[in-house]
């Protein structure tokens, strides 16, 4: 093997290398990555928005003892959306069917909520964990980073507001 080809061929390996370690590690959305709750900005005014009325849109699924969210994967601008009405009624999108049910706000942040589909035709794996979380959540809060909905004692939902 000649000198010039074993050069193009280690320039191409590292080429390669390089591209996946660096591209391996970019937050693109739709990639469905898993990243630290510190790189979720910190927006200080959606702490000072209401539950009712907000449309919010979820970020991704987030994990307390692990300290990170596993990010949804939407499969368009509607999903993963919900509103909480000023009736007691709450509506959105799962991964790709709409949603609807009833929510009560208990005392101290706690919350009842009944959610579901007419139909679960082409629901993505996310979208099934979406839809079984939000029927087990029992607590929210509102923070700079957005809306949680806690469905178990590490595990939560977070949202953006729909701006």
């Amino acid at each position: 093997m000649n000198y010039r080809k074993l050069r193009n061929q280690v320039v191409i390996y590292i080429s390669i290398i390089v591209y996946l370690m660096t591209g391996c590690n970019k937050h693109e959305p739709g990639t469905n990555m898993i990243v630290p709750i510190h790189e979720i900005p910190a927006i200080p005014y959606y702490a000072s928005l209401p539950l009712t009325g907000t449309p919010w849109k979820l970020i991704g699924f987030g994990d307390d003892f692990a300290h990170n969210i596993k990010l949804a994967q939407p499969y368009s601008e509607k999903s993963f959306t919900i509103t909480f009405l000023e009736n007691g009624f709450l509506s959105g999108v799962t991964s790709t069917n709409s949603a609807q049910g009833t929510y009560e706000i208990l005392p101290e942040n706690m919350i009842k909520t009944t959610f579901g589909t007419m139909t679960m035709i082409n629901e993505s794996p996310d979208g099934r964990v979406y839809l079984d979380a939000l029927k087990k959540v029992y607590s929210y809060q509102i923070s700079t980073r957005g809306l949680i909905l806690r469905y178990e004692t590490n595990d939560y939902l977070l949202f953006k507001p729909i701006e």
